[in-house]
């Protein structure tokens, strides 16, 4: 329990990403980086936006594009997500132009690697 871990513990372990975390506690978690941001995004469009698709293949390039602006225009503590400051850093770094390609790429990785559920 946490009164058995010392102060130092207990605030290291609330800096993981719920990504580490997870990892750290024997749960589930998507098998690749990538395979994180494509759930990141989809329950993004799926929570903060309400688009249930009933598969991330479902998801269209515009959709990713909205999930993409919601980390470029909000600030990190806002966004949620298994590495939501990872992602959010990685996406604020890119230029418009590669925001766009990245929403592209998504679409593709998901139809590629026949994504069908997003394991919550």
């Amino acid at each position: 329990g946490g009164l058995n871990k010392t102060i130092e513990e207990q605030f290291t372990e609330r800096l993981l990403h719920p990504h580490d975390y997870r990892i750290k506690h024997g749960k589930l978690v998507p098998p690749t980086f990538t395979d994180t941001l494509v759930v990141d995004a989809c329950n993004i469009l799926k929570h903060q936006f309400m688009l249930l698709r009933s598969t991330p293949k479902n998801f269209t390039e515009h959709d990713m594009t909205l999930a993409i602006q919601y980390y470029a225009s909000h600030d990190s503590d806002n966004v949620p997500g298994f590495r939501a400051w990872a992602h959010w850093n990685f996406i604020r770094s890119l230029t418009k132009s590669e925001q766009s390609q990245l929403a592209k790429d998504l679409v593709h990785y998901i139809a590629r690697n026949n994504i069908e559920t997003l394991g919550d």
